[in-house]
């Protein structure tokens, strides 16, 4: 049997590979394309309302629970600059993995080398769970980043250096960072691992470091500037909902059984890397056994702790994808030396499914519409997907589709050819993820942004206020009506097209409680409501603009109050 060899690569060549790899996979310029979806509707709104005089995070007047300020804070800012509502959310989290690809890049090359830093970051990038949650518009991935800064930044300091009191200063610095931006979560993953430490990193005798005290103070002092605000508001008093339901049982027990097989396929291609870490027969091989221990120690704490967990959430997931992707790194030479043959036949297999798919994704852009519908109608996918919505977007997406499909087939034809004599492992599942995502990027992502209701619906509601649309403005709504979503797409306006900036116009949106609050009001009044007549003590409404009828929710106007006060 031949013996399996790997070229090394060249750093400048890799570091291209790998640039190139990052705005395939996470596609940067199409972020601001699918409409806001999700809990994306509720960090909109915090954003255009955060004060960093009073970092609540208040959406519409309220305060929303179970939410810290830092995220929208920094999305907040990108809206200041004139990003888009979407683009400005998601760019953060996107931009929080570019920052822990860096961060893994350094932990690698100064682990073993450069070798194990390009792996290290290949793999991290190319995680499906990354790929997938990474785009999206939530606190997770920023709370990562600090969670993993304190994590390497405790390691550095301590056991490699031996200066403890800057490793405890600087690693809870982190962890008070990754508390103001997810919470009592973030500090307790942050902590787990270190308490499972062993020689020479158990922390037990060092916990009368001066380090020690002054980093707990400013993990205090974060906990203080977001309780603080809130306990004054009346709002959010830690743990006073636990999210247990009689009827989540079942659940849990369906996550103890499922949890290793979602994550092994949620993680690929980094899961088919990464066991050789946890092989003994490797360990003896071990070129850093002590920074291998500690990614292993956070790598199996976190692990166990999110299999045992009732309300663990795949985002809470991707919490093990950097350490994993590092001990991946470092035991790759190992791996592909002993399995290098098997692996990319493995590959291959996949490359053939992924070229299958991707002919399927040409002959969805090249076969007539006419044939289309009528396969579709005779088929499953009927029920499932909307056929107008379906094949709607292909005219408009034909070009940019038919080119993602036909590179993506190039990308896989060439690493079949090409592994293993002349791709490594790491490069050949690092196309195979590529070629996958560009399929992503042609056919499913145009077909969840193909309609732009809430945006088309607030420019319909703009251009229906005519000049009584004005900044500074307050628009009311009742407290069983959301529209968070369509509430930030009424502030919003696009100044430039290229680049696509925006304003933000300083619209008050406030939710009531009760309509009456309204009596006290003198001038013109405008609220959502989904009720007829509404008490609000005036004369008959002056305008009436559908919001969803379907629901029955209007936007309503009311003149201002006759001369000597409000009607009572």
């Amino acid at each position: 049997m031949p013996i399996y060899e790997e070229k090394r690569q060249g750093k400048r060549k890799c570091v291209l590979i790998l640039i190139a790899a990052f705005f395939v996979l996470y596609m940067p310029f199409q972020l601001g394309e699918r409409e806001l979806r999700w809990d994306e509707v509720y960090y909109a709104p915090m954003a255009l309302e955060m004060n960093l005089l009073n970092p609540n995070t208040i959406a519409h007047g309220e305060v929303i629970s179970s939410n810290y300020p830092m995220y929208p804070w920094m999305v907040s800012i990108l809206y200041d600059i004139g990003a888009s509502p979407e683009f400005g959310l998601r760019l953060v989290s996107v931009l929080s993995i570019l920052a822990m690809s860096v961060i893994a890049w350094e932990a690698g090359r100064r682990a073993v080398g450069i070798q194990t830093a390009v792996v290290s970051t290949s793999l991290l990038i190319s995680s499906i769970i990354m790929i997938d949650k990474g785009v999206d518009g939530y606190p997770d991935m920023l709370g990562l980043l600090f969670i993993l800064s304190g994590w390497i930044a405790w390691f550095t300091y301590g056991p490699a250096r031996g200066n403890w009191n800057r490793a405890w200063l600087v690693s809870f610095f982190f962890c008070g960072l990754a508390f103001y931006t997810i919470g009592w979560k973030g500090v307790f993953i942050f902590g787990l691992p270190l308490i499972f430490m062993r020689r020479p990193m158990t922390i037990w005798s060092r916990l009368n470091k001066p380090g020690l005290f002054l980093g707990v103070a400013i993990l205090v002092f974060f906990i203080l500037i977001w309780g603080i605000p809130r306990w004054l508001a009346g709002a959010d008093i830690p743990f006073r909902n636990i999210p247990f339901k009689p009827d989540d049982f079942l659940d849990y027990l369906g996550h103890i059984f499922f949890f290793p097989f979602e994550f092994f396929l949620r993680s690929l291609p980094l899961s088919i890397f990464a066991w050789p870490a946890f092989c003994a027969a490797y360990t003896p091989l071990d070129r850093n056994p002590v920074f291998s221990r500690f990614l292993k120690t956070i790598t199996v704490s976190v692990f166990f702790f999110l299999w045992l967990y009732p309300f663990a959430d795949p985002r809470d997931y991707v919490i093990l994808v950097p350490p994993l992707a590092i001990l991946a790194g470092m035991n790759y030479w190992l791996m592909v030396r002993r399995l290098g043959f098997q692996t990319h036949h493995l590959l291959k297999i996949l490359d053939m499914a992924g070229i299958a798919c991707a002919v399927l994704a040409l002959l969805f852009y090249t076969v007539p519409t006419k044939l289309w519908s009528a396969i579709l109608m005779k088929s499953m996918l009927s029920q499932l997907v909307q056929l107008d919505k379906l094949l709607g977007f292909r005219q408009e997406n034909l070009v940019i589709g038919i080119c993602f499909a036909g590179i993506s087939i190039l990308i896989l034809a060439m690493s079949i050819r090409n592994s293993p004599r002349k791709y490594p492992a790491w490069l050949h599942a690092l196309s195979l993820t590529c070629a996958m995502s560009l399929l992503f990027w042609s056919v499913i992502y145009p077909y969840q942004t193909y309609e732009k209701r809430q945006r088309q619906l607030a420019r319909q509601i703009r251009e229906a206020m005519g000049e009584d649309f004005r900044s500074s403005m307050t628009i009311y709504k009742e407290s069983n009506i959301p529209l968070y979503s369509l509430c930030t797409y009424l502030q919003c306006a696009r100044r430039s097209s290229f680049p696509p900036l925006y304003n933000y116009e300083k619209i008050k949106i406030k939710k009531i409680d009760n309509v009456k609050e309204l009596q006290e009001i003198n001038g013109e009044i405008y609220i959502f409501s989904d009720e007829y007549p509404i008490p609000v003590g005036r004369p008959p409404h002056t305008r009436k603009i559908p919001v969803n009828e379907e629901k029955n929710i209007f936007l309503w106007k009311f003149p201002a109050a006759e001369a000597g006060g409000a009607v009572k």
